[in-house]
């Protein structure tokens, strides 16, 4: 038994050892098949797309133990792999041989949006990690203070060695590969720094030198050139990966938006500084939806990069990109052919810029060689695109100046032409004028005359409008006085007659003979006090002096309130009390109002107000007169409220509340109310100046009143008055 476990582990430990060297046989022939990238000198510099292989990997399958057994692998055919696809997770594989006598050699990864690379070299059957980066991670990570990925591939001469590369990224990549020694990395690092230093040099002078001429001459164009020059340079800033280095370090998360949106931004831009720069409001205007399409669009893409959308933002500047090229160079060449000698630079700057842009494109996809004028045709095209349109600026400010000379030599020949013609037309200017001055005059003497007649006029027509309020007062204040003095009167009668009787009482005790028999003559007196009842000669007595009090009391309140009420002549300010002004004016009233409306007031504890008070008591007595007149044409047969308030309207203003239940009235009569003569009553019962009057007085007060009527429900009228009239 023990024998035949043995041989069990001896078969078991055989098997595994033939299972290894199969996995190591298929390792290097699959290393074999696959072209061996020598670098023989420290000045060579090679570009390795065409000898490096893909495998797409989006249901991420594959992990850094499982990647050397996939098969699938692509040769990527072209000198610069181009991923156009928005989800990227690809492999890439290839095989280096170090034939210099460098202790290693370096691969740049020039692709400074790439999110996420990841760098492994093979070492017997499995894979050894030597490079982590993307600008997803801070750029203190990075082992090379490089805007590419610079990685050690940790080769020493006369070695080869296969490597992997995990590349993850959210959005298209153009990634091109280069392998060199140390020098020659160094050397190429360098002349790219320095290509996009002088790049950006260039966009800073441009900057500053129009920003200077914006603040001369503030032109629109300027303005906008300036902020499209802005927005340029930060975009290729964000695309080169500078922004990433020198802007925010430490923020990797800015990354995934600022190349979508500053690149957004200028184009938008872009569309705009055309619009107004070649008038195409003037030139071309069918062509505008299509400027509103790339805006949009834009902004489309925006949002969809804020929202986590990287499939429709980059989908959208990948189709937007050339095409707004073209349409910039055509849309700038019809212009020019309209006319519009502006349009000539326009049109040049961007067709050389879309060159560019083409030659870029070209050279990507493996049309046109890697050389250092396509590596950077789109910063040339770029640049000069700048420069050009920096130059039709100033052309355009030129051809405003030389306008504008001549139309000021048109303008001071035209001048010098009116100044003939002024002195000619002098002097029968000035016998029109004696002539027109004196029929102004005539016409002046006319004219006043017809004011006094107004004023004459207007003196009667208020003058009415007092009496007819005369005459409301003169019957309330007769039937008012009249109750009380009929009621004393009434009781004086009365009274006469059981004072009569209280003195024959007296005379009969005056007459009493003492030496008679004074039983009999008690007996007859008491018999007489009987016969007059005298305990009810007294209550009535009482009755009738109480109410001749309360008489004499109505009275004195009637003329207190006649005193408070007429003060109309009064032109002194004064602080008064609103409250007894109201309640003097609701006792006049009290004759004239009908039976079935019911005075409510509701009073709060207000100041003393600086005003004429017998205007403000006429004002009191209009409204009120018209509430009264509006409930009593209601006829509705119940009862309805005349309701008085006051309040303090701020710390300033004391506000009066006249409101009734009356029939209202619609928006169209309530805004002309106080329009002079405007009445709604009918003929002889107004005047229609009422409330013209009204509105006159609070004016004079610094007031203000406020109307709010229902039709059907009733009116208020709300008067605004300041505690202090501002006039002291």
């Amino acid at each position: 038994m023990i024998l035949g476990y043995r041989m069990r582990i001896s078969m078991n430990s055989g098997m595994r050892s033939f299972l290894v060297l199969c996995v190591c046989l298929f390792l290097a022939t699959a290393v074999r098949a696959q072209e061996v990238i020598g670098i023989t000198s420290n000045q060579q510099l090679l570009s390795i797309g065409q000898q490096t292989f893909f495998l797409k990997d989006l249901e991420q399958r594959y992990s850094d133990s499982t990647i050397q057994t996939a098969t699938g692998f692509e040769p990527v055919g072209k000198n610069i792999p181009v991923f156009p696809k928005s989800t990227i997770n690809n492999w890439l594989r290839f095989r280096v041989a170090n034939q210099t006598d460098d202790h290693t050699l370096y691969m740049t990864a020039q692709a400074p949006g790439l999110p996420s690379l990841m760098v492994y070299k093979t070492q017997g059957a499995r894979l050894v990690p030597i490079f982590k980066g993307g600008n997803m991670y801070p750029y203190g990570d990075r082992p090379e203070d490089a805007v590419d990925f610079v990685v050690d591939l940790k080769l020493r001469p006369g070695d080869t060695a296969t490597y992997y590369l995990h590349v993850v990224s959210n959005h298209p990549l153009v990634l091109p590969l280069i392998i060199g020694s140390r020098v020659s990395t160094d050397r190429f690092s360098d002349t790219n720094v320095f290509i996009i230093g002088a790049y950006f040099g260039i966009l800073l002078v441009i900057f500053f030198y129009n920003l200077f001429i914006y603040f001369s001459v503030k032109d629109r164009n300027y303005l906008l050139y300036i902020i499209y020059v802005f927005f340029l340079g930060l975009a290729q800033f964000s695309s080169s990966g500078f922004a990433f280095k020198y802007l925010w370090p430490d923020v990797p998360g800015l990354n995934r938006y600022m190349v979508v949106i500053s690149s957004s931004v200028v184009c938008m831009v872009a569309i705009v500084f055309a619009m107004y720069f070649l008038q195409m409001r003037t030139y071309a205007r069918r062509l505008m939806p299509v400027n509103w399409y790339f805006l949009i669009s834009y902004s489309i893409a925006i949002l969809a990069n804020l929202a986590g959308i990287n499939k429709i933002s980059y989908n959208i500047l990948d189709i937007n990109g050339l095409f707004m090229a073209i349409y910039v160079v055509s849309a700038s060449a019809y212009i020019a052919w309209k006319g519009f000698k502006g349009a000539i630079y326009y049109l040049l700057a961007w067709f050389i810029f879309m060159v560019g842009l083409i030659f870029y494109v070209l050279k990507n996809y493996g049309i046109l060689p890697s050389n250092i004028f396509s590596n950077y045709a789109l910063y040339i095209g770029s640049s000069v695109e700048a420069i050009l349109l920096s130059i039709a600026l100033a052309d355009k400010i030129n051809v405003l100046t030389r306008e504008k000379e001549a139309s000021q030599a048109k303008a001071l020949e035209a001048s010098r032409e009116n100044e003939r013609l002024v002195r000619e037309q002098n002097v029968i200017l000035e016998a029109k004028v004696h002539e027109r001055t004196k029929e102004l005059e005539k016409s002046n003497d006319d004219l006043n005359g017809a004011l006094d007649h107004l004023k004459a006029t207007q003196s009667q027509l208020v003058e009415s409008e007092k009496m007819a309020s005369l005459g409301v007062l003169t019957a309330g204040i007769a039937h008012e006085i009249n109750n009380p003095i009929n009621f004393v009167k009434s009781n004086i009668k009365p009274l006469q007659l059981d004072i009569r009787d209280l003195w024959e009482i007296i005379g009969q005790y005056e007459n009493l003979d003492l030496k008679g028999d004074l039983e009999d003559q008690i007996a007859e007196i008491d018999a007489y006090k009987r016969e007059i009842d005298i305990p009810y000669i007294k209550t009535e007595i009482g009755t009738l002096l109480q109410g001749i009090e309360d008489g004499a009391t109505r009275t004195a309140e009637i003329v207190k309130g006649l005193r408070t009420f007429s003060r109309l002549d009064e032109t002194e300010l004064k602080k008064v009390s609103l409250h007894e002004g109201l309640d003097s004016t609701l006792v006049l009233l009290k004759s004239t109002t009908p039976g079935n409306i019911q005075v409510v007031r509701h009073y709060e504890a207000i100041p003393n107000v600086e005003c004429f008070p017998g205007k403000l008591n006429q004002v009191f007595m209009n409204i009120m007169s018209n509430a009264l007149y509006a409930m009593d044409k209601k006829h509705s047969g119940q009862t309805e409220y005349l309701t008085v308030s006051t309040a303090m309207y701020d710390a300033e203003q004391v506000q009066v509340r006249i409101a009734d239940t009356g029939t209202g009235m619609p928006d169209e009569v309530r805004e002309k109310i106080f329009d002079p003569f405007f009445t709604t009553k009918e003929i002889g019962e107004g005047t229609g100046l009422g409330l013209s009057i009204v509105f006159s007085i609070i004016e004079k007060h610094k007031g203000r009143i406020v109307v709010h009527s229902t039709l059907g429900k009733g009116t208020e009228f709300q008067i605004i008055l300041p505690i202090v009239h501002p006039v002291n």
